[in-house]
């Protein structure tokens, strides 16, 4: 890949859905209603089947990139915990080789080349497992919250954590480790309690606060928590999240030292204030 030739690139932030919203918005403009030129996968090589197809639909499904074609023709792509997208001119597009996806038209080409999952199928959206399989979007604008709640605090759910329930994209789509630390810690709520041990106000509060803050996010290139007119002190530098990652930092609103805790079969981190959420 020489320099100077790729025009630009979302990246730098773990994906979650507010990443996935940003890519399918500058998408949009550059690939609706154009023809396909080119589709390559690491997995299959060069796609014969998507030339000349017009792109019909970009859209984000919680973590979920949706590329629709004509003729039915959909990727999906899920950029996992690294992921990001490269945009080229179509003149200057790479050649594929160890790229997961490269998707280019007459004048632009975009390149993923840290996706996790890149699928390739026929029919509606719902004949992928993956996305048939997901909760409401929480960045759809006809997000059904109480229908979210629903699923939360479905039985099989009582005895897990909230911490974990929030990574379940099953209930809802989007949420990841940051926003599921920043919107506990909003709400003042230990990560670690059963979701049986919750009210349902309780958690629609949780899950009200991670899609507020997402949404606020979508349009910017870093990703912000922290209002300064929250702030007990105005430190010169502030932090832009109000945990995530700030382990053994004083929290901003008490000054006790932020800790992390391994949660769930996939042991991913949860950042925490121990005296703001009431963690023993």
């Amino acid at each position: 890949m020489r320099e100077g030739v790729r025009i630009g690139e979302i990246s730098g932030l773990v994906p979650e859905g507010d990443t996935i919203h940003r890519m399918a918005a500058s998408l949009r403009p550059r690939l609706l209603g154009r023809a396909v030129r080119r589709l390559y996968l690491r997995e299959r090589g060069d796609v014969p089947e998507a030339l000349g197809r017009e792109v019909r639909s970009v859209e984000a499904r919680g973590k979920h990139l949706l590329i629709g074609l004509e003729g039915e023709l959909n990727l999906r792509v899920h950029q996992g915990m690294n992921g990001r997208m490269r945009h080229y001119a179509a003149s200057a597009a790479p050649a594929g080789g160890a790229l997961p996806l490269l998707i280019a038209t007459a004048q632009d080409a975009f390149a993923f080349p840290r996706a996790s999952q890149v699928e390739l199928f026929r029919g509606k959206p719902e004949r992928s497992l993956a996305l048939a399989r997901l909760g409401p979007d929480l960045l759809s604008e006809a997000v059904d919250l109480e229908a979210v709640v629903a699923r939360a605090s479905a039985p099989r759910n009582f005895g897990r954590e909230v911490g974990e329930v929030l990574l379940d994209q099953r209930v809802a789509a989007g949420i990841g480790n940051v926003y599921k630390s920043e919107a506990l810690f909003l709400c003042e709520q230990s990560p670690f309690v059963p979701i049986g041990s919750m009210d349902r106000q309780a958690l629609q509060r949780l899950y009200t606060k991670a899609a507020t803050l997402m949404r606020a996010n979508i349009a910017r290139d870093r990703r912000v928590t922290v209002k300064l007119a929250e702030l007990r002190d105005r430190p010169a530098a502030p932090p832009e999240l109000w945990v995530y990652r700030r382990g053994g930092e004083p929290c901003l609103k008490c000054g006790t030292p932020i800790a992390m805790r391994r949660q769930g079969e996939a042991a991913r981190s949860t950042y925490f204030c121990p005296r703001c959420q009431k963690v023993s």
